[in-house]
């Protein structure tokens, strides 16, 4: 298109825009040539730009004066409109216009979490995404270090029932997302196409519609899968719902950091999607540390029998060790098939069954191991085998047993602690007492020394028969002590 042509386009276009329109904006930018002043200049060289046949560079930056993000033919009659003395205010993209936002609210929103690799996981609300049938989930990943099967997040109730996204699979070596409810097997998922990066700011997005799985990385999507028949909802009850860890005890952590991750209970579009990855977060997330942040939740699970769920004291240890642990800014959560406690004690779970033996808790250890994920298991076992006289010869080495399933179902960086059982009045119960202890810590020392992650603690030194409510049970007194020593033993964990 020949110049004159343009021009006399222009100024057609003027006309109209003289007579129907206004628009406001200031003096302060619209200057495309940098020539000190706007005016009909600038509006003409826009316009060439516009329709390719600019024959001089422009200041972009001036162009666009609506700030809408484009540079067309709307900003040079504009600046026609100021260049005339219609009153205005130009905006020129110096203050650009918000970024337009999905049209959903996230129901979860979180970050800046930073991670290291061993023990550093968020634990997200129980079923979070349990009503879900669409969804999109979102967030920046940046990884020091790259292990397989490493999670981004996963969700779910067991090594079974789970979806999750790892930036390695162990398979392809690429991303790769799924869910399933019949374990490895059952997987529908979808896959990256390259090797994910370390060392920088990734965004990643899946997303659900109908039967469609979409992936994005750094808002292109990669892959997609029409056939998946399963939803979040199918999950049912996901108790295990984390980030930087897996559903699988085995599997590595997160080495480090993730930002801005956003759960949303639908599937946002592409161009949704696109402007979520638009702006990477600030290079100021904080670094791994070696000790868990206070985004981190330790899982801990109270195991033993009635001493541990309470008689006496609903709640027992568990109300102050609460309170120890929450005075000194970490944050924990119980868990257990079992629940009491006061209304002062905020998480009421734990695995203390009263009346039961070393035998009883060795065979349901599996499937509470496996359900609850604990991170820290504290072990206070062996009273009623005592009072019960029940084959001591062996119960230290029965305790063992117990504790070699524990430790086959730590995460990594998990802990068992193992208590010596505290003072019993109970005809001659306390001498059984010192002589099952003295066993208990040679078993403890043992798988120490083949290095198995178990600790023993000295509760029967923490308390005293007078400490006690009968000839079994602590008064608040002891179990005021017992929380402290429990506390003692394993803050340097949380």
């Amino acid at each position: 298109m020949k110049k004159t042509n343009v021009t006399k386009m222009f100024f057609m276009a003027l006309i109209l825009m003289i007579l129907g329109m206004s628009q406001a904006f200031a003096q302060s930018c619209g200057d495309v040539d940098n020539s000190g002043a706007v005016d009909i200049v600038d509006a003409l060289l826009i316009a060439q730009d516009y329709v390719g046949t600019a024959t001089t560079e422009i200041n972009r930056a001036l162009a666009d004066v609506n700030a809408d993000g484009t540079i067309d033919i709307v900003d040079a009659l504009l600046i026609a409109q100021f260049y005339v003395g219609i009153v205005a205010d130009l905006n020129c993209g110096l203050t650009p216009p918000p970024t337009p936002v999905p049209n959903n609210d996230p129901i979860f929103s979180g970050g800046p979490y930073a991670f290291n690799g061993s023990n550093q996981y968020v634990d997200l609300p129980d079923n979070i995404t349990s009503d879900m049938e669409d969804f999109t989930i979102a967030g920046w990943l940046s990884l020091n270090s790259k292990t397989n099967w490493v999670r981004f997040f996963d969700f779910g109730g067991s090594s079974d029932v789970f979806m999750m996204f790892t930036p390695q699979s162990g398979s392809t070596g690429f991303p790769y997302f799924c869910i399933t409810t019949t374990g490895n097997n059952g997987e529908q998922g979808v896959n990256g196409n390259s090797a994910f990066p370390v060392g920088s700011w990734q965004h990643i997005a899946v997303t659900k519609s109908g039967s469609t799985v979409i992936l994005y990385i750094n808002g292109s999507e990669v892959d997609r899968n029409s056939t998946v028949s399963l939803s979040p909802v199918d999950l049912g009850n996901t108790v295990n719902n984390y980030l930087g860890r897996s559903q699988w005890s085995n599997d590595p952590y997160l080495d480090g950091s993730v930002d801005e991750f956003f759960i949303y209970d639908a599937a946002l579009s592409a161009a949704e999607i696109e402007q979520l990855s638009e702006t990477a977060p600030p290079v100021t997330t904080p670094e791994p540390t070696s000790t868990p942040g206070p985004n981190v939740t330790k899982k801990i699970m109270p195991l033993g029998d009635s001493i541990t769920d309470g008689v006496s004291t609903p709640g027992g240890y568990r109300i102050k060790l609460w309170s120890n642990v929450e005075n000194a800014g970490k944050q924990i959560d119980f868990v257990g098939s079992l629940s009491n406690g006061p209304g002062s004690l905020p998480d009421k779970n734990h695995e203390g069954h009263s009346g039961w033996r070393i035998d009883q808790l060795d065979t349901n250890i599996n499937g509470w191991m496996d359900q609850y994920k604990p991170d820290i298991v504290l072990l206070h076992i062996g009273t009623n085998d005592i009072t019960q006289n029940y084959d001591l010869a062996n119960a230290a080495n029965r305790v063992g047993s117990l504790v070699d399933k524990i430790c086959a179902r730590l995460p990594g960086g998990g802990k068992v602690y193992v208590a010596q059982v505290i003072p019993i009045s109970y005809t001659s119960g306390d001498q059984a007492a010192v002589t099952f202890n003295t066993q208990l810590a040679s078993m403890v020392q043992a798988r120490k020394n083949s290095g198995k992650p178990v600790e023993l603690v000295d509760m029967h030194s923490a308390l005293t028969l007078n400490d006690l409510a009968d000839q079994v049970h602590p008064n608040l007194t002891g179990y005021n002590k017992m929380a402290d020593t429990w506390f003692n033993a394993i803050k340097n964990d949380l």
